[in-house]
């Protein structure tokens, strides 16, 4: 055993063999859940939701609907996103930030930092995440590029946030008033709420007057690689890069501390964070690898229970590593025990097959194949209590239509 992987097995409290592990109450949740489905035909591919409360979550799909699923009712409530008609604004000096130089920079923007293609093909809503206080949620859009920030739990909208020029992948808060986010355009940015709205105007549908509002600091663009996930941990900012490396970056300071390459980076596209012991999930094509966010080391990998289709979406909670990935399986890793839970003699749970829309002709989808296409689960939220988790995505084939989705209970 390697010596950064005994201590980090120190750390999370192993102090016993794996044949004296006796399983705790974290265990045995993941037996007990039974699939409820939720009906979403129309629907494609849900990629991001939260808990607003115990019975009802927030959902977002890849045609830009932002949903609520009430599982006491099994009704779905369809909330507005506001609109407005962008414009021109007045160019300022910004404080960019390089990952290579480790250095701050100026940088002018111009004209063209506003969404460039309004028209360009729907990237959905990839990721909503709410500020410590539970007062408010930041959603984040493919098209058009903004973070959309409502109040809760009134769902009202509060401010946009834009500065983005494509999909924004990621979002997470650093306080109650600060958020960040990461993009399909290489740069993660920050907001502060609480500074000066660029401009107020008035919402499309509404008229009701709506604060725009651009980033506060943004990184530069990473080696014209893509920002697929990031995350708020131990006071940092954590990136992850579609070239397979994670940045570390000090949000005090606003600058780059460390950079590292995954063990597995092929396909890395979703991580989770551990904040009892500063560690990160990432998941790839066929593995789950566990990096110490302080050091940049490797303390453990573990195979994807999904196969080679990918683990597209994560979720870590004490020493519990909850995947979902491009089979439609659910799996449930114990940290402890270093082996999946077994669940009906299985290392996973399958979920619904949800629907896909028959006219896309699924022999335009990869290779030719004909047949059902391959379900991926794209996000995995638990309620607050962790006794109920929400799993749902769609077809892996990014040119099928459809989604699935099921509350396990």
């Amino acid at each position: 055993m390697r010596p950064n992987e005994l201590l980090w097995k120190r750390e999370i409290g192993q102090k016993f063999s794996v044949t004296h592990w006796q399983e705790s109450t974290v265990t045995q949740v993941p037996r007990t859940l039974k699939e409820s489905p939720v009906d979403i035909t129309g629907s494609d591919k849900v990629f991001s939701s939260y808990w607003l409360n115990d019975v009802d979550i927030l959902f977002g799909t890849k045609d830009q609907k932002l949903r609520v699923y009430n599982v006491n009712h099994a009704k779905i409530f369809d909330i507005q996103l506001p609109s407005y008609s962008p414009i021109s604004n007045t160019l300022k000096d910004n404080v960019i930030y390089s990952r290579d130089s480790y250095r701050a920079q100026n940088f002018c923007r111009d004209n063209n930092h506003l969404p460039k293609n309004l028209t360009a093909p729907l990237a959905g809503i990839r990721a909503i995440s709410a500020n410590p206080a539970g007062t408010l949620i930041a959603v984040a859009s493919g098209n058009p590029y903004y973070i959309y920030i409502l109040d809760l739990p009134s769902l009202s909208s509060n401010t946009i946030l834009q500065g983005h020029t494509d999909a924004i992948f990621s979002v997470d808060w650093i306080d109650n008033e600060t958020v960040i986010s990461g993009s399909r355009d290489g740069t993660m940015k920050c907001w502060k709420l609480d500074g000066h709205k660029l401009q107020t105007v008035q919402e499309d549908n509404t008229r009701r007057p709506i604060g725009i509002l651009e980033p506060t600091w943004s990184t530069t663009e990473i080696d014209s690689q893509r920002i697929r996930d990031l995350i708020y941990l131990d006071r940092k900012a954590v990136t992850l890069s579609s070239n397979g490396f994670l940045d570390i970056w000090d949000m005090e300071e606003q600058t780059a501390v460390n950079s590292f390459g995954l063990p597995f980076p092929l396909e890395a596209v979703c991580m989770a964070g551990n904040m009892q012991n500063a560690t990160v999930a990432i998941g790839s094509q066929a593995h789950v690898a566990i990096m110490d966010a302080r050091s940049g080391s490797s303390v453990h990998t573990f195979q994807s229970v999904n196969d080679y289709t990918g683990v597209r979406s994560l979720d870590y909670c004490d020493y519990i590593i909850t995947s979902g990935g491009g089979m439609g399986h659910i799996g449930w890793y114990d940290l402890r025990a270093q082996r999946y839970l077994k669940i009906d003699g299985q290392d996973f749970r399958s979920a619904s097959a949800g629907w896909f829309a028959v006219e896309n002709d699924l022999q335009n989808s990869s290779g030719g194949w004909h047949g059902n296409p391959t379900k991926a689960i794209y996000t995995l939220k638990y309620n607050h209590q962790r006794t109920k988790l929400f799993a749902a995505g769609g077809p892996l084939e990014a040119n099928i239509k459809g989604a699935s989705a099921g509350v396990w209970m």
